[in-house]
């Protein structure tokens, strides 16, 4: 995928130099930047990002370049620079199908910050504002992981039966499961806590299953 990827950024670089190619330019050089995202030349990819959103801002993949431009900013370790970018496409582009997953990010670089309330406030917009989108069950798996590194073993349980009895098996269910043997733990319910554990082994994710297996004895 390296050379696939350097091969890319080397048409695309021929396309934003070729005076000709008006029509083609944006695109090119919104794909360069992404080609320098993959490659992992991520300091050239914030510049390419950021020379796209402010050239091409009413573009149909501004909201794009500004989500990856968080993520290069992450890569960097710029969570500040990161959060700018993904706020902006709260602000600009409201109704772009990137804004829930935007918002989310927004509450993991809170949470990483130990900002609690902002990273509360964030997950719950996505909640509320967008049931129906995939990111809603990540917003609520991080709003339990949340209040689990808060020491919130009570409102774990809570939020935890609400996500179980809503999703199910999900992709995020091993790691609520967990979370709950340890908010059980936490409250002295040891059995109620071996129950849990019993069920996050007996899963596929091996380093829960790993560590499941080691507090349930």
């Amino acid at each position: 995928r390296y050379s696939v990827y350097k091969q890319a950024l080397l048409e695309f670089q021929k396309i934003i130099s070729d005076y000709r190619a008006v029509g083609f330019k944006d695109e090119a050089q919104f794909w360069s930047a992404e080609c320098l995202y993959r490659l992992g030349r991520y300091d050239e990819a914030v510049l390419e990002y950021k020379s796209y959103s402010e050239n091409f801002s009413s573009s149909r993949l501004a909201d794009d370049a500004l989500y990856g431009l968080g993520y290069a900013f992450l890569k960097l370790h710029k969570p500040d620079e990161a959060l700018d970018a993904f706020q902006s496409i709260l602000l600009a582009y409201p109704n772009s199908p990137l804004t829930a997953s935007a918002m989310s990010r927004v509450g993991d670089i809170y949470m990483s910050q130990k900002r609690f309330e902002k990273a509360a406030t964030a997950y719950n917009e996505v909640i509320s504002k967008f049931p129906q989108d995939e990111g809603n069950e990540y917003a609520r798996y991080r709003r339990i992981f949340m209040h689990h590194l808060q020491g919130d073993s009570r409102i774990v349980l809570e939020l935890a039966k609400r996500f179980l009895d809503d999703f199910g098996e999900s992709a995020y269910t091993p790691e609520v499961l967990f979370l709950a043997a340890e908010a059980h733990t936490a409250l002295g319910s040891l059995d109620k806590a071996q129950s849990f554990y019993r069920r996050v082994a007996a899963g596929n994710k091996p380093s829960l299953v790993a560590a499941a297996r080691f507090r349930g004895g």
